[in-house]
């Protein structure tokens, strides 16, 4: 089991295999540049434990000791739940058999998530209660994340809920967002 507190959240992991795919050249060099990551038969619980979550610096000191460079990240049952008591919020899903292939960009990254979710229950609003539960999510969908405004930006796209095609798109504004 890992466990650690970051960024004004708690976590925990156990995986039954993580598997890292990574530039042995960079070892030379005193680097350990990760490319990919394979992890299956995992549960991973996030808390978030800050109301208020301040991202440090842009320019951190950079240690050289581990870059992460992912460009591919295979989930093969990997079991996670996001909580933030302060606002009641709960989210839980299954990654049946998921491919991430992710793109840096100078703004954040993009990517595209490809497989089969397992929804278990996802709370935005406490009054309202969990919606999607217990539904399988199936399909591609492409994503970006801007740094800067903390923005996450679904593209619309068509995935299956169970037996139904839907149409899928969301923005989540972060903070720093003026508009």
């Amino acid at each position: 089991m890992v466990h650690g507190d970051t960024l004004g959240h708690k976590f925990g992991i156990v995986a039954g295999a993580i598997n890292l795919s990574f530039n042995a050249q960079k070892l030379f060099e005193k680097s350990f540049e990760v490319r990919q990551v394979a992890i299956h038969e995992a549960s991973i619980h996030v808390v978030r434990v800050l109301t208020d979550i301040e991202l440090p610096p842009e320019k951190v000191r950079d240690t050289g000791a581990v870059k992460l460079k992912l460009s591919k990240i295979n989930l093969k049952n990997v079991d996670f739940q996001y909580d933030y008591p302060a606002t009641g919020r709960s989210h839980g899903l299954i990654a049946k058999h998921i491919t991430l292939h992710l793109k840096k960009l100078e703004e954040g990254f993009s990517g595209n998530a490809d497989g089969t979710w397992w929804i278990k229950g996802l709370t935005g609003n406490r009054q309202h209660g969990p919606f999607l539960a217990n539904t399988s999510l199936s399909g591609k969908i492409a994503f970006t994340w801007f740094n800067e405004d903390r923005t996450f930006l679904v593209k619309p796209c068509v995935v299956k809920a169970g037996l139904t095609e839907v149409a899928l798109s969301a923005l989540v504004i972060g903070k720093g967002d003026k508009r």
